[in-house]
């Protein structure tokens, strides 16, 4: 399976961009389908020479069971984390790599409360803790201290984002991100960079923006934090149907038994819809 999109000497090591390069002639001998989990790694991998009748794509499918609207959670986790009921909270959810760009997060973050001093970043992931400095720095050089949580590997993604009001992804570079399609299926709103395939993901219901943008990005949230809480909840519930319809595991399931079964190419439903539009 490819998950790859951007191969950034810069970003991605150099044997990850070796194996990448090296893959594609050798796919076209002994190889019954590649599966890439996203529109924009087909795209790259076509370009690296990988058998174009073989590729399918697939993405990660998502458990709605799991990842939903919970106000519970909400309640508990604001508690846990010393964040009032009414207090804006936005997430990034990302391990510390330069692709995640927590720097534009950040500067982004350094906008709004400039005009919201009330609202919160929840920021969680591998070596996103108070152990790293270079993180910690940036945190300080924007007077954030107070409003930013650092929770590292916290022990339930699902019972975090419930607690958000807004997931945010500030990705330099992405293939078909989880933590978006987790978020929507949270039922929360989302703003993305137009990285991978972050931008036909939300659709809709949520914003879009350029990455390394940290203006844009602080007005994307202003937008969505100055709705309605019944306009933010019915956008909430369009991204989690968006799952539903498009990602949720049975439909993933069904994919891959047709690849399983045939060896078919396996169409992407939403985007030959979209495209016919």
């Amino acid at each position: 399976q490819l998950c790859h999109t951007n191969l950034d000497p810069h970003l991605e090591k150099r044997l990850t961009i070796w194996c990448a390069n090296a893959g594609g002639p050798l796919s076209h001998v002994g190889v019954s389908a590649i599966i890439c989990d996203s529109q924009a790694c087909r795209q790259v991998h076509r370009k690296l020479k990988y058998s174009h009748r073989l590729i399918h794509v697939i993405p990660s499918g998502f458990d709605l069971n799991a990842f939903r609207p919970d106000p519970f959670a909400r309640a508990s986790v604001r508690r846990e984390l010393e964040i009032g009921e009414n207090s804006p909270v936005i997430g990034l959810v990302a391990r510390y790599h330069p692709q995640k760009d927590h720097g534009t997060f950040l500067r982004s973050a350094a906008l709004l409360a400039s005009s919201m001093p009330e609202a919160r970043f929840v920021l969680c992931g591998r070596s996103v803790d108070a152990s790293n400095q270079e993180l910690r720095g940036m945190i300080e050089k924007s007077n954030l201290e107070r409003h930013c949580r650092l929770l590292g590997m916290y022990p339930s993604t699902a019972r975090l984002m419930a607690a958000m009001d807004i997931a945010t992804s500030s990705s330099c570079g992405e293939s078909f991100s989880l933590m978006i399609g987790e978020a929507m299926s949270s039922g929360l709103p989302c703003v993305v960079t137009d990285v991978g395939d972050s931008a036909h993901m939300v659709g809709g219901t949520g914003a879009v923006v350029p990455p390394n943008d940290p203006e844009a990005m602080a007005a994307a949230w202003v937008k969505i934090l100055g709705m309605t809480a019944e306009a933010r909840a019915a956008m909430g519930r369009s991204a989690r149907e968006r799952v539903r319809a498009n990602w949720s595991l049975p439909v993933m399931a069904a994919r891959y038994r047709s690849v399983y079964q045939g060896g078919v190419p396996v169409p992407d439903p939403l985007a030959d819809c979209e495209s016919a539009l």
